[in-house]
């Protein structure tokens, strides 16, 4: 017997809460600090500072190694909220985050059961990777969802039946996905599709593809921006290209072995990898499997490959093994009986006490409000739970699931938050908020693009010969600075502070002086 509408729209809303919980719960916490997050966040905002959408510039330089779709997407969040913030910044990655989970969602629990469909949602939405990723201003998020989309789309291509529509959106799905980061978009679906297509011998959906609606859209939207780009910059775009294609195709880090990515898993996608030689064990010996799972077990084999055979291995790609594992995952904890399913109960119990006792370890550490911790973290942990009872949803199987989601998210937040409260990164960040009032303002050496994120304008390097064209004196300049004498100004030595906070010091120096006495007091 189907479940009504009314359960299929309480587990929906269900697979919101945690979605909402795992995502954009404390999304301000950390600063923007590392690169791959400041490429897109600084360069989104340049874009909505000049105008200028085309030409994605990083830092008051052109950046054209990646396609600029991600870009777009974050300038459009500081667009509609009006300001830029680290929660703007993020906001697309998350967004489309949550695409994700209700995408595959709503597919599973037509294609295999509301069961799986929450179960592998459970895993999917609050392992190391999700929580990483899906709250970074990145653009693997973003690809993941158009690599998701695409998946589902061949799926229905080859167990439900072929229509020109389903083949259009897979072109268009495509097409989107090549604009936010390459290749990779093509690579996966297209490898699913073509496995199933020979082993099934449905050598007709290969022809079909050949579609000249789809194809022209696909050419429009992956290759659109880079004929644009190629006629209004081409040496620049010339160099750029093929500075990307090095690097990632040719040149790269070759530190990583072609089996880096086997034991990263259990690190990637903890604490559901404790699950993955159970999981393994059954799949292997109740085959064979629905075809849901015989496409998530295709799609992490293409997906594992390509990523494999890549000569730049980095975490972040690991990201797009994320859903054919949580599909997995998610059918073995739904359907799992007997001794499996007592397994997994040690093994959650286990997990639970693991996650508490991580909570109780960073309250201890943590300075006062004990209660409004544990507050906290008790919300946390109790969310899902809670709200599924309100709803009525029967809890039976996933009640331990989502004790632990919740856990895992709440702990996840707490802890950024204790981490980063007195770091670096937060060190940064204020002071180049207390020293975005000075005019003109410069670096030497040290974090500029963070610098530049959180002043709202370039701030240029110093040590950089167009830099120090430009500051030709005598006039009166401001240098962001460390305390380290190789990282002062050599015509600013003996400039008088302004204000310092940790390491870094801001200084006031009129170029051409050899000596400026201090004038002002530290703030």
């Amino acid at each position: 017997m189907a479940p009504s509408a009314s359960s299929w729209l309480r587990y929906t809303l269900l697979v919101l809460v945690i979605g909402l919980m795992c995502i954009y719960w404390g999304l301000s916490v950390k600063p923007i600090y590392k690169t791959q997050e400041l490429r897109v966040a600084e360069t989104a905002r340049v874009m909505v500072a000049d105008g200028d959408w085309l030409v994605p510039r990083y830092n008051g330089e052109v950046r054209l190694r990646k396609p600029p779709l991600a870009y777009w997407l974050t300038a459009s969040s500081y667009e509609a909220f009006g300001k830029v913030t680290e929660f703007t910044a993020r906001f697309a990655s998350a967004t489309f985050s949550l695409f994700s989970v209700l995408a595959l969602f709503l597919w599973l629990r037509k294609a295999s059961g509301t069961a799986t469909a929450l179960a592998t949602i459970i895993c999917f939405v609050s392992s190391y990777m999700a929580l990483r990723y899906f709250r970074s201003a990145e653009t693997d998020a973003i690809l993941l969802f158009f690599v998701i989309a695409a998946c589902i789309v061949v799926y229905r291509l080859l167990f439900e039946g072929v229509s020109t529509s389903r083949v259009v959106a897979l072109h268009v799905l495509m097409g989107l996905g090549f604009l936010t980061k390459g290749p990779a978009a093509l690579a996966m679906p297209l490898a699913v599709l073509l496995f199933f297509s020979l082993k099934r011998r449905q050598y007709a959906l290969l022809r079909k593809l050949v579609n000249p609606l789809g194809l022209l859209l696909l050419l429009l939207l992956a290759l659109g921006w880079y004929a644009a780009i190629y006629f209004e910059l081409h040496d620049v775009a010339t160099y750029w290209v093929g500075e990307e294609v090095e690097a990632t195709y040719l040149g790269g880090h070759r530190a990583n072995p072609v089996y880096w990515y086997v034991p990263g898993l259990f690190k990637f996608f903890a604490p559901w990898s404790v699950f993955f030689i159970p999981a393994g064990i059954w799949l292997y010996r109740t085959r064979p499997l629905p075809p849901v799972v015989q496409l998530a077990l295709v799609w992490f084999a293409a997906t594992f490959i390509i990523l494999s055979l890549n000569i730049t291995k980095q975490i972040q790609y690991a990201l797009l093994l994320s859903p054919s594992l949580a599909i997995l995952l998610g059918h073995y904890l739904a359907n799992a009986r007997g001794r499996y399913e007592r397994l997994n109960n040690i093994l959650y119990a286990g997990l639970i006490l693991g996650a508490i006792g991580t909570a109780i370890w960073l309250i201890v550490k943590g300075e006062g409000g004990v209660n409004a911790q544990v507050l906290l973290l008790a919300m946390g942990g109790l969310t899902p739970v809670a709200v599924g009872a309100l709803l009525r949803v029967n809890l039976r199987r996933h009640a331990p699931a989502l004790l632990l989601v919740g856990l895992i998210a709440s702990v996840w937040v707490y802890g950024q938050e204790r981490l980063y409260a007195d770091s670096e990164e937060s060190n940064v960040k204020h002071f180049a908020l207390a020293a975005k009032s000075y005019d003109p303002l410069y670096v030497y050496g040290g974090p500029n693009a963070r610098i530049s994120f959180y002043a709202q304008r370039v701030v240029p390097n110093a040590k950089d010969g167009p830099a120090l064209e430009r500051l030709t004196g005598p006039h009166e300049v401001f240098y962001l600075a460390t305390e380290s004498e190789s990282d002062v100004p050599p015509a600013c030595r003996n400039a008088a502070p302004v204000m310092r906070d940790g390491q870094y010091v801001l200084l006031r120096c009129r170029l051409g002086d050899k000596n400026l006495a201090e004038t002002g007091e530290i703030k």
